[in-house]
């Protein structure tokens, strides 16, 4: 699980139980999703995306104008690496 800011103001979370969600550091509004799978890995930003490996795959995630993670890509992983690149 882990937490880290974001390039547009918000910061992204990620939980053991599987929730990825950012919150408006601004307003304190938080928008979640939920993926249903163990997150024991760090939370990664660059510019317009955030990546978070779950115990079963590396997600590729974006946020919608209201903050809502959106998985813009999936990838699976073995042993906490990808499987195969991801593009």
């Amino acid at each position: 699980m882990g937490l880290t800011p974001a390039w547009d103001g918000r910061a992204w979370f990620a939980t053991s139980g599987g929730v990825i969600g950012t919150v408006d550091t601004g307003t304190g509004t938080v928008r979640s999703i939920s993926t249903g799978e163990d997150v024991q890995n760090s939370v990664s930003t660059v510019p317009g995306r955030t990546a978070v490996t779950t115990d079963h795959t590396l997600h590729l995630l974006s946020a919608a104008p209201d903050g809502t993670p959106v998985v813009e890509r999936r990838a699976p992983t073995t042993g906490g690496r990808p499987a195969s690149p991801v593009s």
